[in-house]
């Protein structure tokens, strides 16, 4: 029991980690680390609790640079633009404490619905499968029409969609691959756009209240995340999106949502590896490379991710007073450059020259897509190959 609980705790230490450090994905962690598991080969019990404690941790203390250094990963890249809001009319403070909200509210309702979910899912998901397709392409205009520039967005989704055919059937490992693609579409253009400007963030409000209903959008994040966690390739932020009018029309219930589908993803997506057989994040797939994912693990697995979203949480709240006196006393320009530097170095570490060919191609997207406004576009890396799997390769 000791050794589960220290690997919980290890796990939530390092995605706080990985959460703080822009570019950083726990699937590089999860990867990297795992052809020690097969020469170490420790209890698979362990590799669990490992994973719980840092896919959870992860998307609590992610939007921490996403808001104040404006370097989002691809789930939290829409936060940007309400959450950057908040952080220039000093109330950066509260936009971060209702991503933990929503995160946290989420799992409630997570619990509340598992026994439904359990039921349903199984038994909806072969005639979803069947439409698939359909269900994306869907999405996809969804994405195209929902912009500023229905051109400049259906370009970027273009362009961004034929990287994905291009890069996911090539052969190269999708797990390792998905870091350059990522990191170049969303976190690079984001750092170097911010290089360029004032990096000075005002004084942070530390006053401030939030409603009670603000939980009910914690409970709207869960059903984002539901529909990412089935949905392949839509992603956490454009499932927010797409359920936006469910919530309050306005940017802090925007962020609650947020908060609650990235945690609430995680949870189903440990489901949905049993009930469908689909990995739906790179921690399921993980697992599923090392060991058949039954009723007991799932449930260890959920139990896990509650205890460490607990600690994660406390230790969230406290990062936050120590990240804003870090970026207030680190010079920008260095530390924007660092980061590109280790997340360079990571994905030449990772994938190789190859890798460095899609990591440059990604930031010629990504760059284009922020300075048109048609970030949300760029999921298209993975729409349109789950399209052409799913239409058994009409793409």
């Amino acid at each position: 029991m000791l050794e589960i609980i220290l690997a919980i705790l290890i796990g939530t230490l390092a995605g706080a980690m990985t959460g703080l450090i822009p570019g950083i994905h726990p699937n590089t962690v999860i990867f990297t680390f795992l052809p020690f598991y097969f020469i170490f080969n420790p209890d698979f019990i362990l590799f669990m609790s490992f994973i719980s404690g840092l896919t959870v941790s992860h998307t609590l203390h992610d939007f921490l640079p996403a808001l104040f250094l404006k370097a989002p990963e691809a789930d939290n890249a829409l936060a940007s633009i309400p959450g950057l809001e908040m952080v220039a009319a000093g109330k950066g403070r509260k936009a971060f404490m209702l991503t933990l909200v929503g995160g946290l509210s989420s799992i409630y309702v997570f619990l509340i619905m598992l026994p439904v979910l359990f039921l349903f899912i199984s038994r909806i998901y072969p005639f979803l499968e069947s439409v698939m397709a359909y269900i994306l392409m869907f999405f996809l205009f969804f994405i195209i029409l929902e912009s500023n520039s229905v051109l400049n967005a259906a370009m970027i989704s273009l362009l961004s969609g034929v990287l994905g055919l291009l890069t996911l059937n090539s052969g190269f490992a999708q797990q390792f691959i998905l870091m350059p693609i990522f990191a170049g579409l969303f976190a690079v253009p984001a750092i170097v756009y911010s290089l360029k400007q004032d990096f000075g963030i005002p004084q942070q409000d530390k006053g401030f209240e939030i409603e009670r209903s603000e939980a009910k959008n914690g409970a709207t994040g869960f059903s984002a995340g539901l529909l990412a966690g089935i949905v392949p390739g839509i992603g956490a932020a454009i499932a927010t999106t797409f359920l936006t009018p469910l919530m309050d029309s306005d940017r802090e219930s925007f962020m609650t949502g947020l908060g609650g589908v990235n945690t609430s993803d995680i949870l189903i997506s440990f489901l949905a590896l049993y009930l469908i057989g689909k990995p739906r994040t790179g921690s399921s797939v993980a697992l599923e490379t090392i060991s058949e994912v039954r009723v007991p693990e799932v449930f260890f697995l959920i139990g896990a991710c509650i205890f460490a979203s607990g600690i994660a949480g406390i230790l969230a709240m406290k990062n936050l007073d120590y990240f804003l006196k870090f970026v207030r006393k680190i010079n920008f320009q260095i530390l924007g450059l660092a980061t590109l530097s280790v997340i360079t170095a990571v994905v030449g570490f990772t994938t190789g020259l190859y890798g460095m060919v899609v990591y440059a191609t990604s930031i010629f997207i990504g760059t284009i897509a922020l300075l048109k406004g048609c970030w949300a576009s760029c999921m298209s890396v993975l729409i349109f190959p789950a399209i052409q799997f799913f239409s058994g390769g009409f793409i």
